[in-house]
């Protein structure tokens, strides 16, 4: 649990690191073989190495407070999860595989610190691991209601990508 010090944005990464470093994103990378994301969070920014003669998939997706859920009628770890997942399906719409993510996240002092982000975070930190998708950084900052932005970059064959264009 978080002490009353680290409330706050450095608190709120502090819990989002030890959410994955110690029990997600070390078992990410060796399902994907340490290849995808040369350099993940903790920097300014990620270093992605797609396979050869791989194109890049990439989309983001909001997931706000009194639009997309209710905190107080659905569960965090379902918003964690949930928040992934739609995200993640746009780059399997598309053919690809996930690789990684970035997450924006917007919250009340009154959850940075608490149960609430414990769970979301444990709901994301499923999904990841479900779809072998590594936290690779994003963002966060103090905001009365909970404002989530999920990027997924993924990676599919050059050329394979289906498109809406090709629907039928």
């Amino acid at each position: 649990m978080a002490t009353r010090k680290k409330i706050g944005e450095e608190g709120v990464l502090e819990r989002i690191r030890l959410a994955f470093d110690a029990r997600g994103t070390g078992r990410l990378r060796k399902v994907r073989g340490g290849r995808f994301v040369s350099l993940g969070m903790g920097d300014d920014a990620a270093l992605l190495s797609p396979a050869r003669g791989h194109e890049v998939v990439l989309t983001c997706d909001w997931f706000v407070e009194g639009t997309h859920f209710l905190r107080d009628k659905h569960p965090a770890d379902s918003v964690g999860w949930k928040c992934l997942a739609r995200a993640v399906s746009d780059v399997a719409a598309m053919g690809g595989v996930p690789g990684c993510f970035l997450l924006s996240l917007a919250l009340p002092k009154d959850l940075a610190g608490g149960a609430w982000l414990d769970g979301f975070l444990g709901g994301l930190r499923r999904a990841a691991l479900r779809f072998g998708c590594v936290l690779a950084g994003g963002d966060t900052t103090e905001r009365r209601e909970v404002l989530i932005n999920v990027t997924v970059v993924g990676e599919v064959l050059r050329g394979q990508a289906v498109r809406r264009s090709g629907a039928r």
